[in-house]
């Protein structure tokens, strides 16, 4: 998850004579775009084949919908019109007119990011072009696990189908029912797995893309048989984590992995989060290979998730809430995962693990079956809709070294949540990750309160983002930039990265059509 709010001071961008692009950039982004007119319509209706259901005026509710972050927290920001393109010819025609007419594209998938990337800002009030007509999945090889489709498909969709010819989607997502694999790219999501199956970018063997002046490039994408090419530049890594801002992607060709014959999993408690680390190294040890996952769950979200009735929890956080557990900040709760291809193996190795860790751990549970598999999942990703419920929840998606975790969380309590003097009936700190990778998901919950508290605003932020930088973490670890974090890069990265990734925009989409006020710092 990422941080769903930013701070209200202005942003200032640092100019540097000796780069052109970044001076031209800047022309550029300071010239209004143009008003939309009736004859721009007409146009955009004919490209799409004058079908009223693809092309949706601002006034439509559906519009009003589409302007608003999932969370409520960006939107509803006006937006110009929404078009639906069915096809990459049409998705060309579309950039090519926008970019002569110099109109504003946000494109936007299954809108499940916590950053704002996907709707329109206020100072722009762009077009927005979804892209959920574009749900084909056009060709996988039952051989090689290559699989092409296009950037409208629904993850779960993609991953139900691969599944059934027996290879799984290296990528999975709490939000699978509804995001879409154009988004997850664009935002080169991660998940769970990463570690085990690697980066969704590192999976991808080809992609289609269409810059902003409707040109369109196609890297290995109808060439779907080569897992490994080395000829040329590997141009399309560009677009990946590019959040739609140097172009619109529309199709893409993905690596898969085998489909798992064993699946098994269990939830154990620790007292301390020293426990956690001991038990993280003994999983990588005795479990090794078929090590898939370990998710984290802190005493705050299991007990919230177990109050909200909706699940069958395998432990109780209050039989295990020691003395000893609560002086250490714990219980804490792990979610292990191990993906395999024989099943009386794996058992042997979880018997062993198991065995290894039984001094580290209060308690623990393996799943009996995949129904009790499923449910374990369901748990963890229940945490995020569980505080979204109760109130208004800043969301931090940050990477630490693993050993930081605790030490970082406890920080932000005693020192920024601590001195609010706010109850626990009125806030509360809720925290869950990927710890295999390092992602820890940051929650601050104001419960009963839907609008944002500048109290709160003020204690946290920008130092959650200083002191992860200073522990040498990143801000953002999964979920992009967007609107919410883009004013912070000029604190990741020196001015000669910033000055390049300026320069690549302005080649790319000079006319700064494509998603304004995103990824990259705004000028103030």
């Amino acid at each position: 998850m990422a941080s769903i709010f930013f701070s209200s001071s202005r942003r200032k961008i640092l100019s540097c004579s000796r780069s052109p692009p970044f001076i031209f950039t800047l022309r550029r982004l300071h010239q209004p775009y143009n008003s939309l007119t009736e004859s721009d319509i007409q146009v955009f209706s004919e490209i799409l084949g004058h079908n009223p259901s693809l092309l949706l005026p601002a006034s439509d509710p559906i519009v009003t919908a589409a302007s608003t972050d999932w969370t409520g927290h960006y939107g509803p920001a006006p937006a110009r019109l929404l078009l639906r393109p069915q096809t990459t010819a049409q998705v060309s025609a579309l950039l090519r007119y926008c970019h002569e007419r110099r109109l504003p594209i946000v494109p936007q998938g299954g809108k499940t990011g916590l950053v704002g990337g996907s709707v329109p800002t206020r100072a722009h009030q762009e077009i927005i072009l979804q892209l959920q007509q574009m749900n084909q999945i056009t060709a996988l090889d039952p051989l090689m696990g290559i699989v092409t489709c296009q950037a409208g498909v629904v993850l779960q969709n993609l991953q139900d189908y691969c599944a059934d010819q027996g290879w799984l989607v290296p990528l999975d997502l709490g939000a699978k029912g509804t995001c879409q694999i154009g988004g997850n790219l664009s935002t080169n999501a991660g998940g769970p797995y990463f570690r085990k199956y690697g980066s969704l970018a590192g999976n991808v063997l080809g992609l289609e893309v269409v810059l902003a002046d409707g040109r369109i490039l196609d890297y290995n994408y109808r060439q779907r048989n080569n897992l490994k090419d080395n000829t040329g530049y590997k141009w399309h890594q560009l677009f990946l984590g590019s959040e739609g801002t140097l172009g619109i992607i529309t199709g893409v060709t993905l690596a898969c992995a085998p489909l798992p014959r064993s699946k098994q999993a269990a939830f154990v408690a620790c007292a301390s989060y020293n426990q956690v680390l001991l038990v993280l190294q003994k999983a990588r040890q005795y479990l090794g290979e078929i090590l898939a996952a370990m998710e984290s769950m802190d005493a705050a979200i299991w007990t919230l998730v177990e109050a909200s009735g909706r699940h069958k929890m395998p432990l109780s956080a209050e039989t295990l809430r020691s003395d000893s557990a609560v002086l250490e900040g714990g219980p804490f709760f792990l979610l292990i995962d191990t993906h395999g291809s024989n099943a009386d193996h794996d058992q042997e190795k979880w018997q062993t693990f198991l065995e290894a860790v039984q001094n580290d751990i209060l308690n623990g549970v393996l799943a009996q079956d995949m129904k009790q598999y499923q449910s374990f999942w369901q748990i963890r990703e229940s945490a995020n809709p569980t505080v979204a419920q109760l109130g208004y929840t800043y969301k931090y998606d940050v990477s630490l070294p693993i050993a930081q975790f605790q030490d970082w969380i406890q920080e932000m309590r005693l020192e920024r949540l601590g001195p609010l003097g706010r109850t626990e009936s009125s806030l509360v700190n809720a925290n869950w990750g990927h710890i295999l990778d390092g992602n820890l998901h940051f929650n601050v919950t104001t419960i009963g309160e839907r609008e944002v508290q500048k109290d709160l605003v003020n204690a946290l932020e920008p130092y959650v983002f200083h002191s992860i930088l200073k522990r040498g973490g990143s801000i953002s670890a999964e979920h992009g930039l967007g609107q919410a974090k883009n004013h912070l890069l000029p604190s990741v990265h020196n001015e000669i990265t910033l000055d390049w990734m300026r320069s690549m925009k302005a080649l790319l989409d000079p006319k700064m059509i494509l998603n304004p006020g995103k990824f990259l710092p705004v000028s103030s």
